[in-house]
């Protein structure tokens, strides 16, 4: 009688994965590589201080667009961190709103994460505060820088305005000013379109004026 011998061959038959076990492992590795994925992911939850700061800058008219232009400002303040000549750390104060809807998650990686992480420590801040500090810094010197041009050209406007005036003479003090100031000129004028409305005496009281102060007519 021929004997067929089994016993090995179960064996190894248990050493392999069952179904399950395979799901298992899968499911273990997915998880695996999320949590490793996540680690990542660099998330700031903006309140209502860098919020402010960041809408001038990157509110546009879809919300989609407001948030990868939020997105791409973070990942510049990061990138340009070093350049930062101090750093603005608030009190952060998020409100569920932010929390669920604001938040700005970008994509990092390794490198990036650790060496934020060793200069947040050096800091002895979080990293999460570190990377608001940053975020907020940056837009604040955006704004800043763009407030400051904006008053300066609403400056060189306001150096250009023209007031317009209107005053009421006595014949006395025509009289006067005709007798010192008026050239052939205002006589000239004063002859082809007559007195009645006054604009030979206003511009002649704008002449003096500059005269006075030493003011070019050709730079008002």
């Amino acid at each position: 009688m021929k004997i067929i011998d089994n016993k090995s061959l179960r064996r190894e038959e248990g050493r392999k994965p069952t179904t399950t076990q395979i799901w298992q492992q899968q499911q273990s590795e997915a998880r695996r590589k999320e949590v490793e994925a996540r680690a990542l992911i660099i998330t700031v939850v903006p309140d209502w201080r860098i919020l402010q700061e960041l809408n001038p800058i990157a509110t546009e008219i879809f919300p989609s667009e407001t948030i990868a232009a939020r997105k791409k400002l973070l990942i510049q303040a990061i990138d340009n961190r070093k350049q930062l000549k101090e750093l603005i750390v608030e009190p952060h104060e998020p409100s569920l709103y932010c929390e669920t809807h604001e938040r700005i998650e970008i994509q990092s990686d390794a490198q990036t994460i650790e060496e934020l992480s060793e200069e947040s420590r050096n800091l002895r801040l979080s990293l999460d505060e570190y990377v608001r500090a940053i975020l907020y810094t940056k837009a604040f010197n955006l704004n800043s820088a763009r407030k400051e041009r904006n008053e300066q050209a609403d400056a060189r406007d306001r150096a250009q305005w023209r007031v317009n005036c209107e005053v009421s003479m006595s014949q006395e003090l025509v009289n006067k000013l005709k007798e010192k100031y008026f050239t052939e000129s205002d006589y000239y004028y004063l002859k082809k379109f007559g007195a009645g409305d006054g604009r030979e005496y206003g511009n002649l009281l704008l002449r003096i004026a500059n005269e006075y102060f030493g003011i070019e007519e050709d730079k008002m």
